[in-house]
């Protein structure tokens, strides 16, 4: 497979997929010379020359980091940065660029650009920069596929058994669960009993903790 550049999406990768970097870059020899050094440290190297190019290209729930030149032509990377931002779980974006505003570069960071760095940019500062921003991607896609299994989970309870859930999540006993829901003691445990059962839980520790998850998924 070869990407809008022309150049072959992984030639001399070799793990492919597993620490891909996104290139879009409107100069053709300065995207040619970033794709062939990163192919050469062992990275997966999807590259383009405009805007439109990366968008229409399929890309994968795996860890990635898009580096881009802030001026692309007519376009600006700013743009592009706004148009991929669409979730938590977003690309990290690196920018690169040898004429860029002192207002492009506060506005790129404001939106949560990873890195900034100047052209020309040194191999190993560059390299430094997509690795951080693998780290937190990686970071970022975990905690969401944590926190959809936790949704889930939640689905295999009844209505009632997710009353006595939250309950637990809020540090109730077992007496204050029988007054908050009007139930017997027995039954009381019973459902607690049921809850830890479904969602595998060894101790009350772990339903807390799992109860954090759903919270920052439903903030999400």
């Amino acid at each position: 497979m070869t990407t809008e550049a022309g150049i072959p999406a992984n030639e001399g990768c070799a793990a492919p997929g597993l620490k891909r970097v996104f290139l879009v870059e409107d100069d053709r020899a300065t995207l040619d010379a970033l794709s062939r050094m990163l192919r050469h440290l062992g990275y997966a190297v999807d590259a383009f020359r405009n805007i439109d190019s990366f968008l229409a290209h399929p890309r994968d729930a795996a860890p990635a980091v898009l580096v881009t030149d802030m001026r692309l032509g007519a376009e600006s990377g700013l743009d592009l940065q706004r148009r991929i931002a669409d979730a938590a779980t977003a690309m990290p974006v690196i920018f690169i660029s040898g004429a860029s505003t002192t207002r492009e570069t506060v506005l790129a960071m404001k939106a949560g650009a990873h890195e900034f760095l100047a052209k020309p940019v040194a191999s190993k500062v560059l390299v430094e920069a997509i690795e951080s921003a693998l780290v937190k991607h990686r970071m970022l896609l975990h905690d969401a596929a944590r926190r959809a299994r936790a949704a889930q989970s939640l689905d295999m309870l009844s209505p009632r058994e997710r009353e006595v859930f939250w309950l637990l999540a809020r540090g109730c006993n077992n007496s204050q669960i029988v007054e908050q829901l009007g139930i017997s003691l027995p039954t009381a445990k019973q459902y607690k009993s049921e809850v830890m059962r479904k969602l595998e839980f060894d101790t009350l520790a772990d339903l807390i903790d799992f109860s954090v998850c759903l919270r920052t998924a439903s903030a999400d």
